[in-house]
């Protein structure tokens, strides 16, 4: 099975992003933080955020072509806000901006940033998916609710992660919104300056 990343990778990826722009940093937030599909990212549109009980959600469509509500952690809200501005469409664009981001390249981002943070991985859009859960679970999150953020029919598909997490010797982590949020903190010093995107 895919290995995730440990906090320290993972904060290494976010402040490669973080380097290329407010896109790829929305991205690698928004997978990290939620652990959604990459399909299920780039499937969303501006339309899909809103605000229920105080707290930023957006709405996704699972595999099956099930709608679910997903919380965003403070600094995935505001990394997207940052990235979307008051524009309207597609959440995530290509490089151009003329036209909605493939799971494609998604895909070669992800490898790309991997290796500009110096990663011994090639980071795919399932390590990200992997590391949010066996983070989340290294946290004390009950099954079922990893399950249910993660959008599996089935508890033993989610039990997989945690057999994996098991075998893996990964020092407890933070919940996955204090994880984003902190090391979004610490990315953040030095790049109010927008470059170009990957």
């Amino acid at each position: 099975m895919t290995a995730g990343l440990s906090r320290d990778e993972a904060e290494r990826l976010l402040a490669a992003a973080t380097e290329t722009g407010a896109r790829l940093r929305a991205l690698v937030l928004l997978l990290l933080g939620t652990g959604l599909r990459v399909s299920e990212a780039i499937r969303a549109d501006t339309g899909d955020l809103s605000v229920e009980k105080g707290r930023r959600v957006l709405l996704v469509t699972r595999k099956g072509g099930k709608r679910q509500r997903i919380g965003l952690p403070a600094a995935v809200d505001s990394a997207i806000r940052a990235y979307v501005g008051g524009r309207q469409g597609p959440l995530f664009m290509d490089t151009d901006g003329r036209a909605r981001m493939t799971r494609q390249q998604a895909d070669y981002y992800l490898r790309k940033l991997s290796k500009a943070a110096g990663l011994d991985v090639e980071v795919s859009p399932h390590v990200l998916r992997h590391t949010a859960a066996t983070l989340a679970l290294d946290e004390g999150a009950p099954l079922r609710d990893v399950q249910v953020q993660l959008g599996h029919a089935r508890p033993d598909t989610t039990a997989r992660y945690d057999r994996a997490r098991r075998d893996l010797d990964n020092a407890a982590a933070r919940a996955l919104g204090e994880l984003v949020d902190g090391a979004a903190r610490v990315t953040r010093a030095g790049s109010e300056r927008p470059r170009p995107a990957a």
